[in-house]
């Protein structure tokens, strides 16, 4: 087999640098068109490193804590929580950890015609890292994903594939540049919105919003 052969095995590629993990992986090829492949959790360990030139398959990852870095197709980008990024055939990538901020994060391995009809259709793009503005929805997705892969029930692999498609649809549409977040204004519209979704009740007007964050009116 080649290394992009969409058949090997999924416990090839399962990184042995990492502290703990919880996994799951089919060998068998599924006969549908959207065939989940693998899945997991991993909390790496501080000399955490993967460098492929390619991949069989597709593949999400999710940043749940930590830090660290990517290289994809030569474009080098920081991790942080809330951070996600696609990859599949053609796409070199190397993943690094921060040694003393090590990365915790999720990942799925997913195949077939649909798949890829599915990633064009909402415009997922492999090789670009984007940030998720709501994490916790995503890593309780991820976590029933783990649950349910692992049951290895007749079920399991058509549960996943919903799982991961709405995995997929959920951080296309919370996406924003992984970039963009870093900026004064991005922190300043998190913080009024948190505030907002937490006291929409008590809070019924622009000025009131904006005594609350401490903000000029015109400002908002």
């Amino acid at each position: 087999m080649t290394p992009t052969d969409p058949n090997v095995n999924p416990a090839t590629f399962m990184s042995r640098q990492v502290e703990s993990s919880r996994v799951f992986f089919y060998d068998e090829p599924s006969p549908g068109d959207f065939e989940v492949k693998c899945g997991g959790f991993e909390r790496c360990r501080p000399e955490y490193r993967i460098d492929r030139p390619d991949f069989p398959w597709y593949v999400i990852e999710f940043v749940h804590g930590g830090k660290g870095k990517v290289v994809l197709n030569g474009v080098e980008t920081p991790l942080r929580s809330g951070d996600f990024f696609l990859y599949g055939p053609g796409i070199e990538h190397h993943i690094k950890t921060d040694p003393d901020k090590l990365l915790l994060k999720y990942f799925v391995g997913f195949w077939g015609p649909a798949a890829e009809k599915f990633l064009e259709q909402y415009e997922l793009k492999l090789g670009v890292v984007s940030h998720c503005l709501k994490s916790e929805p995503i890593r309780r997705a991820f976590d029933t994903l783990i649950d349910r892969g692992a049951r290895n029930s007749k079920y399991s692999r058509p549960i996943c594939t919903a799982i991961i498609q709405q995995l997929l649809l959920m951080c296309r549409e919370d996406a924003v540049d992984a970039g963009s977040t870093e900026t004064r204004a991005f922190a300043t519209f998190s913080r009024v919105k948190q505030c907002i979704e937490q006291n929409y009740l008590e809070l019924g007007t622009l000025e009131a919003v904006a005594k609350a964050c401490d903000l000029d009116a015109p400002y908002l």
